[in-house]
């Protein structure tokens, strides 16, 4: 039987509302026989509404790290890394999702027997039935995302990572510093360079928050466009998103949009303000980069509601 020793991360900034969800979430896996919880550390970065408070006393695994000032995201995951002794596999999850029931044991029996370094990942879900049309983009958003993660995996091609739910071989761990804009992206660059495998797991799923405006979601993809620069700047992978691909393969990726939308009523409709978002995000980030200063390290989050 082989023994699994997990440490899970979980980075939070102002998520009282949900921190406590997100652990619970993890906490409460039916793991594959002899994988355990060695240690969950909640990383509590810059919060200044509770967050620390709302993830203490959950279970006497988990040990809550605050720090003052809020650095970013891999700066806090950089905390989490640093703390992998004893470990054989990391589990890290954003504060504001949910990791679905079996969701950890199919990623960690995807990377069973394989040498470290790998990563897996699972598949994205966006909560369904939001009122408005641009809910609906999001919806065939996530449809794509799953489709293409699972498409470039089969073909050996996957060199990017969705950084809401992975689980990460210890041992060998990618160098996360300060200033990373897309972790996951960074993580599967590093891991793609090095020849090791990227998992795409759509048997496990975790469920998160996504933009609801068209604005919010411009936002997000500004930032998205700008750390997939910064990873192929540092890195020399270029993550391989359905972007890429399709300036690549224009012909096939028609295609392959085509299938997708045509199974949703008016999907084709649905596919505009995703790619007006896509331009605009673009251009922001080009100009994040030129401009003085350079992008911002805490990028502005999509609020809450």
């Amino acid at each position: 039987m082989e023994e699994r020793r997990l440490l899970g991360g979980v980075v939070a900034h102002n998520d009282a509302p949900v921190v406590a969800n997100a652990i619970r979430s993890l906490l409460d896996q039916r793991l594959p026989e002899g994988a355990y919880w060695q240690k969950l550390l909640v990383v509590a970065s810059g919060c200044t509404d509770g967050t620390a408070r709302s993830a203490l006393g959950i279970d006497p695994r988990v040990e809550v790290i605050e720090e003052a000032e809020r650095r970013g995201k891999s700066a806090a995951l950089e905390t989490v890394l640093s703390r992998a002794n004893g470990a054989t596999h990391l589990v890290l999850l954003n504060a504001d999702a949910e990791a679905m029931p079996g969701s950890v044991a199919a990623l960690l029996d995807a990377g069973a027997g394989r040498s470290a370094p790998w990563a897996a990942m699972p598949r994205l879900v966006a909560p369904e039935g939001r009122p408005g049309r641009f809910s609906q983009s999001i919806e065939l958003l996530w449809e794509l995302h799953d489709r293409f993660h699972a498409f470039v995996a089969a073909e050996g091609a996957a060199t990017n990572l969705s950084d809401e739910l992975l689980v990460l071989s210890a041992g060998d761990l990618p160098p996360l510093r300060e200033g990373i804009v897309n972790d996951g992206s960074f993580i599967g660059a590093w891991l793609s360079r090095r020849g090791a495998p990227i998992l795409y797991v759509p048997e496990g799923e975790v469920r998160i928050e996504s933009a609801r405006r068209f604005r919010d979601h411009v936002r997000q993809r500004a930032r998205i466009r700008y750390g997939h620069g910064q990873v192929l700047r540092e890195v020399g992978v270029a993550p391989m998103t359905l972007q890429r691909w399709a300036l690549a393969h224009p012909a096939s990726a028609i295609r392959f949009l085509w299938r997708v939308a045509q199974g949703r009523r008016e999907g084709l409709r649905l596919l505009l303000p995703l790619a007006a978002a896509e331009g605009l995000g673009l251009a922001w980030a080009t100009g994040s980069r030129w401009r003085p200063g350079g992008a911002p390290i805490r990028w502005p989050r999509a609020p809450r509601e």
